[in-house]
């Protein structure tokens, strides 16, 4: 199995939460400590990409602020590729905290040397933001934002989209029936973005 840093994609405003998703609790634990948790046995750093957390409270993993300002989530995930001293990148966002560590070992089994990205297949849908992404996407993402720093001059411009990113490189795609396999109910991918989202996850 490859040795791969995992990023954290913390970076949010949560405006549908109404807080900062990194911060919430589920089961007397915030989320990104479970995340934390699970990752921790299988990649060999954890970079979270956060703009408003410390690092009080999260030892031995590094934090790091987004370079380019934004792009969303593409922002994130460039800061975290920029920080790592990997090739290959497990990055998957702080608001899925059931995430399958057998189907991230699998994954993680799946890179090549020449792979840019390894990407799950949700119903017939990419789920970037649960993915491998190599350093070789630093460039094509700087070019996507036009800039290699700062913020970019249309803040919050439509269109940045991670899927732009994937149409810019080579991408293998995990189809949902290998997911399945793991997964059956896929929850790893239930994400949230609302009280009734973490309601739901108490469920």
């Amino acid at each position: 199995m490859s040795e791969l840093n995992a990023i954290i994609n913390a970076g949010g405003q949560s405006l549908r939460f109404g807080s900062d998703k990194a911060e919430m609790m589920l089961e007397g634990k915030r989320v990104i400590e479970i995340l934390i948790e699970r990752l921790q046995g299988v990649c060999s750093q954890i970079i979270i990409v956060s703009n408003q957390l410390k690092g009080d409270g999260y030892h031995g993993v590094r934090i790091v602020k987004d370079v380019i300002c934004g792009i969303g989530p593409l922002g994130g995930i460039h800061a975290g590729l920029l920080a790592s001293n990997t090739h290959h990148n497990l990055v998957i966002a702080c608001d899925m905290p059931f995430i399958n560590i057998e189907f991230i070992k699998y994954m993680i089994a799946q890179v090549k040397p020449e792979d840019d990205a390894i990407i799950p297949m949700i119903h017939n849908r990419a789920e970037p933001l649960c993915g491998i992404y190599a350093g070789s996407c630093i460039p094509v993402i700087e070019g996507l934002a036009g800039t290699t720093t700062g913020v970019h001059p249309e803040k919050k411009a439509r269109g940045f989209c991670v899927l732009r990113l994937l149409d810019e490189v080579k991408v293998r795609y995990i189809e949902e029936e290998i997911i399945r396999q793991f997964d059956p109910q896929m929850r790893m991918f239930f994400n949230i973005n609302t009280v009734e989202e973490l309601q739901q996850a108490y469920e």
